[in-house]
């Protein structure tokens, strides 16, 4: 399986756990974590990461990561800017983009090492999200396949940047699993919110999100040619490690 990663995931100067936990994965990955997993540099995809956020997001607010001006727009997603924010941003999204294209080309499982995602939107960043690289992701399958492109999220948070990007395209499903009610929204067409806040004891709090979690498969559509999993582990430890 190949997972894609370079240096400049990590490229931003604030350092915490978004901006770094790709990194500890990768050395953790070349220290022979996972045999099976090959590390793969996107560098080649930049270019094309480069046009998918420009189409995605407005001139002004993608000038402003480039340059850090206007600086609230700038540091919308509420990191403070430097010039590694951009680089991220390029290289985190070439790394969705070649992960489709690899998945595509061998009829199996690819991944990225990408964070910060679902709550980015058209004009600004939110919740430590710069671009969305789960709408690029899409849009360039939607290129690739016939059919429907699901996105499966079980990030602990909702995904109001996905789902204001995607909502009426007909080919884009939205499935989204959460347990913190940030950014959430009322979902629009086949698209699916299920938010677990309420509290049960730890058995019945497991059990009720794997059985929302199996009901959120099992409306991912016949036709559908791509499932993009936005695997955040932040659920934990609302639901347990088991």
């Amino acid at each position: 399986m190949s997972v894609f990663f370079n240096d400049d995931y990590v490229a931003a100067e604030h350092a915490f756990d978004t901006t770094r936990k790709a990194g500890w994965i990768a050395d953790a990955l070349r220290a022979g974590r996972l045999p099976k997993v090959e590390l793969v540099d996107p560098a080649g995809h930049v270019p094309l990461a480069e046009q998918a956020i420009e189409s995605i997001h407005t001139a002004e607010y993608v000038e402003a990561l480039r340059t850090g001006e206007p600086g609230d727009l700038a540091s919308s997603s509420w990191f403070p800017w430097d010039t590694g924010i951009w680089l991220a941003a390029l290289n985190s999204t070439a790394g969705v983009l070649a992960a489709v294209e690899d998945a595509l080309a061998n009829g199996a499982s690819s991944g990225s090492l990408s964070s910060g995602l679902h709550h980015a939107r058209v004009d600004q960043g939110s919740g430590f999200c710069t671009v969305n690289g789960l709408v690029a992701a899409a849009r360039h399958a939607l290129e690739l396949i016939d059919g429907t492109v699901v996105i499966l999220d079980v990030d602990a948070h909702c995904g109001g940047g996905t789902h204001s990007l995607v909502t009426g395209e007909a080919r884009i499903r939205h499935l989204d699993l959460s347990v913190n009610s940030f950014d959430s929204y009322a979902p629009e067409g086949n698209n699916r919110l299920v938010l677990i806040t309420d509290r049960f004891d730890r058995f019945d709090f497991d059990r009720r999100y794997l059985g929302e979690l199996d009901g959120l498969l099992a409306e991912v559509p016949n036709d559908t040619g791509l499932v993009l999993y936005n695997g955040g582990m932040d659920p934990y430890p609302v639901v347990s490690i088991e």
